[in-house]
């Protein structure tokens, strides 16, 4: 059997092994359509690649005819691309969870990949968070050639909860050695499930999950000097502008975010003209799995679509965005915000179904951008 993609088949892995279950807890309830999307298209991409057929995801979504397609795929649980659209088509969240984690598991367990459950959440008050938050930082902060440490994720918004995860980001020349991390993190004794990437850092600590993102300062310097043009990682940006400094012994880091608390008009027109140039396309892929009543293509339009809005709104907010997060609790606070925003939202990443005027109404929400 072919192999897929690595990265992609560890995504579909994380999803089962941490459930976005919490998000519908919490309401928040366009990130976890988001969420699902991106399940469908990694799992559409994973069983491709498990048939030699090399179509990955991307912007805008070019998975047409995905049903069709991947039911005839001879390598795969039966009627993946029906069961499928049964996610994009199914009204109650957690039942489209269920359909899709289903589904997911049976793709891994295809690539002869194991699940090892999550242990049970332990639940701690946001202080307790940030305290925990800032005893890993230290530890982090005697590696070598590190920058600035700060605090990211919910805890930087000021948004945790009981059930939320740790997120930390260093701003280095380059990320300590893998082998360094590792001794560093296991001569604590309290590290479970660890997890070392390149350029990321993942375990837990009593329960609780924490992520460790290294990103590069010279990047950061050089996008920077290249505003007023939009940043190549919103990923970056986003973290880089909202981020709390834990460990900034040299002023890097502060001095990096003073200049991104006013966005100049040139910049957030080079953010939202981009998004501006995609609608045509995002309108003709649309019109044609309209015509072809492909609804897992136009759901994944759909999100990717609500995903440009979403940005440019923000810019217009002097605000950088990556991915819909928290996005139910920081709209109502965003000075400007067109009328209806949320509900109009909710409509435009709710299952899909043959008939609807989202696309339309997607058109009315950029005139008032």
């Amino acid at each position: 059997m072919p192999v897929p993609d690595a990265n992609l088949l560890s995504q579909l892995q994380w999803w089962l092994k941490l459930p976005p279950t919490n998000l519908i807890e919490r309401s928040d309830h366009l990130r976890f359509r988001h969420a699902l999307y991106l399940m469908v298209h990694q799992t559409a991409t994973v069983l491709f690649g498990m048939n030699g057929l090399d179509e990955g995801p991307v912007f805008p979504s070019c998975l047409s005819d995905a049903r069709v397609r991947l039911d005839a795929l001879p390598v795969g649980p039966v009627g993946s691309g029906t069961r499928l659209e049964q996610v994009v088509t199914t009204g109650a969240n957690m039942q489209a969870w269920e359909y899709a984690s289903e589904l997911m598991y049976e793709v891994v367990s295809l690539a002869d990949v194991s699940i090892t459950p999550a242990p049970a959440l332990r639940h701690r008050s946001p202080d307790s968070l940030r305290t925990m938050a800032e005893e890993v930082a230290y530890q982090y902060n005697g590696l070598r050639d590190i920058d600035a440490i700060a605090l990211s994720g919910s805890l930087a918004r000021e948004m945790a909860d009981q059930g939320s995860d740790v997120d930390l980001s260093i701003f280095c020349q380059s990320p300590p050695p893998e082998i360094a991390r590792r001794q560093m993190l296991e001569c604590t004794g309290r590290i479970q499930d660890l997890l070392i990437e390149p350029a990321c850092d993942t375990f837990r600590i009593d329960g609780t999950l924490i992520h460790v993102r290294f990103w590069d300062s010279g990047e950061v310097g050089n996008m920077l000097d290249a505003m007023p043009s939009m940043p190549e990682n919103l990923f970056l940006a986003e973290d880089l502008q909202l981020c709390v400094p834990l460990h900034d012994r040299h002023h890097r880091l502060s001095g990096w975010q003073s200049g991104l608390r006013f966005f100049p008009g040139a910049l957030i027109k080079s953010i939202i003209q981009p998004a501006l140039e995609r609608r045509e396309t995002f309108n003709r892929l649309w019109r044609e799995a309209s015509d072809r009543r492909d609804l897992i293509h136009r759901y994944c339009l759909a999100c990717q679509a609500v995903n440009d809005w979403l940005i440019a709104l923000f810019a217009r907010n002097h605000r950088f965005l990556s991915t819909p997060r928290w996005i139910h609790r920081e709209l109502p606070s965003l000075p400007f915000l067109p009328d209806q925003s949320e509900k109009c939202l909710h409509a435009l990443v709710a299952p899909i179904s043959q008939e609807d005027n989202r696309w339309s109404l997607l058109g009315s929400m950029w005139r008032q951008i």
